[in-house]
């Protein structure tokens, strides 16, 4: 089994992928230095859940790689958990990081993305994945308190990640995440 088969295995679509999807913007976030309101599973008219506020200023002309990075970060994580994704939560980021990455305003403009921006998309979708999977234990302890409370602030997060990054549970998650990484730093699948 793969390491990442090995986490978790989540219903599609579910509830509890939606909290995964949030807890993945959540966490990288947090990781990239950017605060938020908060993160909620309770659904809108829009969306299944959301991380409110901490959006960094995007200049036209100017590819802000981080917002590229927690774009994708939340179906990086559904995907995880889930092994796919289910919602339009994630072509709705999906979306949201193009147009970061091509000034697009379109989703018709998908098509005319050039070769250059599309290997950014994948680069950053690549990265937010290794952010994830390196500090998982993290995602998963957002989750089951997204799961209990439904809504967390950025203080919240933050004593989750604390608390779980002093665990031994992270310790050992770390010692076989390094037993799957090959010299080039990328995850390998066995």
């Amino acid at each position: 089994m793969s390491f990442k088969k090995s986490l978790t295995s989540v219903e599609p679509g579910s509830r509890e992928a939606t909290a995964y999807h949030e807890a993945g913007h959540a966490f990288v976030s947090i990781e990239l230095n950017c605060t938020f309101d908060f993160v909620t599973i309770v659904p809108d008219k829009e969306t299944l859940g959301r991380v409110e506020g901490g959006q960094l200023d995007v200049r036209k002309g100017y590819v802000n790689l981080n917002e590229v990075l927690m774009r994708l970060a939340g179906a990086r994580a559904e995907e995880i958990a889930c092994g796919e994704l289910d919602h339009g939560g994630a072509q709705s980021d999906y979306f949201d990081a193009a147009r970061y990455v091509a000034n697009i305003e379109d989703i018709a403009e998908f098509a005319n993305f050039t070769p250059f921006e599309s290997g950014i998309l994948e680069a950053c979708s690549d990265e937010a994945e290794r952010i994830l999977l390196y500090s998982w234990p993290c995602v998963v302890g957002i989750v089951e308190q997204l799961l209990v409370k439904e809504t967390l602030t950025d203080d919240e997060v933050r004593e989750i990640c604390e608390s779980v990054e002093m665990s031994e549970a992270m310790d050992k998650h770390r010692e076989l995440y390094w037993k799957h990484v090959d010299e080039s730093g990328r995850l390998t699948e066995t």
